[in-house]
């Protein structure tokens, strides 16, 4: 689920509900499950990042000046 579903998810439980108390824990569930997942999805591209550039230093071996 994309965060703007997730935000939309959010808005439409609010105008259907009568328990502000209830919307306000739904909310902060619902945005800790979105940042769970944005974190999750970022650390696996930093990975994929980091690997692939690791793979490109294989071969090559540091040069110094001097």
């Amino acid at each position: 689920m994309t965060i703007a579903q997730r935000e939309q998810q959010i808005h439409r439980v609010k105008a259907s509900s009568f328990q502000p108390e209830l919307d306000e824990a739904l909310e902060q569930a619902l945005r800790s499950a979105v940042i769970a997942a944005v974190k999750i999805t970022l650390e696996a591209a930093l990975k994929e990042e980091v690997k692939a550039e690791l793979a490109q230093m294989v071969g090559e071996r540091p040069r110094r000046s001097g």
